[in-house]
């Protein structure tokens, strides 16, 4: 860091000035008749006016003559009391020198005489700028030189604090240099700053002589490296000795793509061929050219495999191969390689179980229908036993057995035994140190709307006394998970919950709003005239039946009922003013029976 040196200035001159006087004022000095001139001077090196208050005191106070043609230089005029005077013949000259400036040239006549006298300048006091230097000494402390009195102010810093450059610079940008200014300026004076930049370590180059903090700087591309200095200078004389460097910053040219998106092995079987598939990756100043795709076989080093643009790869596994891992990079049109993305070790299987069968959509189906002939076979090929065959029907296992390669299997579905809705079967066929094999196949067992019945319609059920029935044999009918038929289901809730069967609920508050019914509960809106009811069902358990239950009494006017979206009614299905309602919803279907309220 440079120190610099910071003086104010100040004008001391002095004017000469000239009157006429008369040839009989009394004078201090006359003329002799050989023409020489007299006068008196005071040799000696006079302080600022300032500090004498006006006046100049004498000091070795002598006097001069001269002889005509000569001519004498003096220090000064000095300032009394009364004013100093030189007079001298015609022709005569004196040879002034005031403060070492240019002589001034004094013509003295006999026929008109002249006073001279010194005069202190209207603008003694002003300051004449201020002036700078790294050298303490350039300038006087306090004193004076030619043609001005100098006060030191002081010192002060004006280099830079520090001059920085991007964290990441990319070649072919125009980047911002910042100079953060020195915090120790105290003195005046305008700062310019030098900027200079140096690519990959060559020569130093000069960019700016400029009084702001910023300037901008082109990286030209394929440059490695960039690196900048600065260094501060003023307007009143001081140039610093000392630069102020930034880091040096390396350049990025190309940025490499990313890592492909994802990466995938087929089940690696030994003498059989495995395909590596990805999903592209991304370049961000570029497009991408190829990809790497590297392997490594029982935890050994890895092996470069393919390079090309494809995203698919296939290879034969090595016999002796225990386990095998692939992973792969993307490459730019610039030759920049990625990140790698990994695949799992893979156990390398002797050989692989197949499965082979009918389509996986296997539509919708009311009736028993056969599902097959599923074969299954050995990679290499073999008749080998031994095969672990199973079936899962809604991921519930249903069917296990062994068997042998080249077996076909046909599966046997009764759909009249499931609940209505989507199923999957699920198929695997697995054998040690074999690639296990899995087919799945779904089909649909479509609703019963209730509506035909037997060829018949539904409708509500009378004894021979006109007392409302519900026959017993429709929760038989109604089937639900499993097969099993809805009164089963039903019991089984009863005796989970531990309580008597349909334990009444009962309601209180007048029946009108929205309810969430449980399965298995009987609730009983009985209190009051029902107005309007919403019921919603809250799912069962796993493995219980959905059977909803609940009463509710109209008084003069008909209820309205709304029942979740979904629900089929049987015809004639009506709710009529001054009766009592039991509806039960078993599995989505309404059965219901009513009788007079009471008066």
């Amino acid at each position: 860091m440079s120190t610099r040196y910071v003086w104010n200035r100040y004008d001391d001159e002095y004017d000469l000035v000239r009157s006429s006087i008369a040839n009989n004022t009394v004078l201090q000095i006359v003329a002799s008749a050989n023409r020489e001139i007299h006068y008196t001077i005071e040799d000696v090196s006079r302080p600022r006016y300032d500090s004498v208050s006006g006046a100049f005191a004498l000091r070795n106070v002598s006097t001069k003559n001269l002889n005509d043609g000569d001519s004498q230089s003096c220090t000064y005029f000095y300032l009394t009391d009364d004013e100093d005077n030189v007079y001298g013949d015609s022709g005569d000259r004196v040879n002034v020198e005031y403060n070492n400036s240019s002589s001034i040239r004094v013509s003295c006549s006999t026929a008109t005489l002249y006073r001279y006298r010194t005069q202190r300048a209207a603008n003694h006091d002003a300051t004449r700028g201020s002036v700078s230097s790294a050298n303490s000494g350039a300038y006087p402390s306090n004193g004076w030189r030619s043609p001005y009195w100098y006060e030191l102010q002081g010192s002060d810093s004006i280099d830079p604090a520090a001059v920085s450059l991007p964290a990441s610079i990319f070649g072919g940008d125009t980047v911002t240099v910042t100079v953060t200014p020195s915090a120790g300026k105290k003195y005046g004076g305008t700062v310019t700053y030098q900027y200079v930049h140096c690519f990959d370590g060559g020569d130093w180059v000069i960019d700016a002589n400029t009084t702001d903090t910023a300037f901008q700087l082109t990286v030209p591309e394929g440059t490695n490296t960039v690196q900048v200095r600065v260094f501060a200078k003023d307007d009143l004389g001081f140039a610093s000795s000392t630069w102020v460097y930034s880091d040096t910053v390396t350049v990025t040219n190309n940025l490499a793509p990313t890592a492909p998106g994802s990466i995938g092995v087929s089940a690696p079987v030994a003498g059989q061929p495995v395909t590596v598939t990805l999903t592209a990756a991304t370049d961000p100043d570029g497009t991408v050219a190829a990809y790497v795709i590297e392997r490594r076989a029982d935890g050994g080093g890895w092996q470069q495999v393919y390079s090309g643009p494809a995203l698919t790869f296939t290879e034969t596994v090595g016999a002796d191969w225990q386990s095998v891992q692939y992973r792969a990079a993307a490459v730019d049109d610039e030759g920049a390689q990625g990140p790698y993305i990994e695949s799992e070790v893979l156990p390398v299987r002797t050989g692989a179980v197949t499965l082979t069968g009918p389509a996986s959509g296997q539509g919708e189906h009311a009736q028993p229908f056969d599902l097959g002939p599923i074969t299954l076979g050995l990679t290499p090929a073999a008749s080998d036993a031994g095969i672990a065959f199973a079936v899962l029907l809604d991921g519930a296992e249903t069917v296990t057995a062994s068997q042998a390669a080249g077996d076909e299997i046909t599966l046997r579905i009764d759909p009249r035994v499931m609940a209505r809705g989507a199923h999957t079967l699920t198929v695997t066929a697995s054998k040690e140190a074999y690639t296990t094999a899995m087919a799945q196949y779904t089909y649909t067992v479509p609703a019963w709307d209730g509506s035909d019945i037997a060829g018949g319609k539904s409708g509500r059920l009378e004894d021979w006394l006109g007392n409302k029935m519900l026959p017993k044999t429709l929760a038989q009918d109604c089937l639900g998970p499993g097969g099993q038929d809805m009164a089963t289901l039903i019991t089984q809730a009863q005796q989970a919950a531990a309580a008597a069967p349909l334990e009444p609920v009962v309601k209180a508050a007048p029946p009108s709003g929205s309810f969430a019914l449980s399965p298995g509960v009987l609730y009983d809106f009985t209190q009051a005239d029902a107005s309007a009811l919403t019921f919603t069902f809250t799912e069962p358990e796993a493995g219980k039946a959905a059977a909803y239950h609940v009463m509710f009494k109209c008084g003069s006017t008909a209820a309205a009922v709304t029942l979740p979206e979904g629900v089929k009614t049987p015809d004639g299905y009506v709710i009529e003013a001054g009766r009592v309602y039991e509806l039960s919803v078993l599995e989505g279907l309404l059965t219901y029976q009513s009788w007079e309220a009471d008066a």
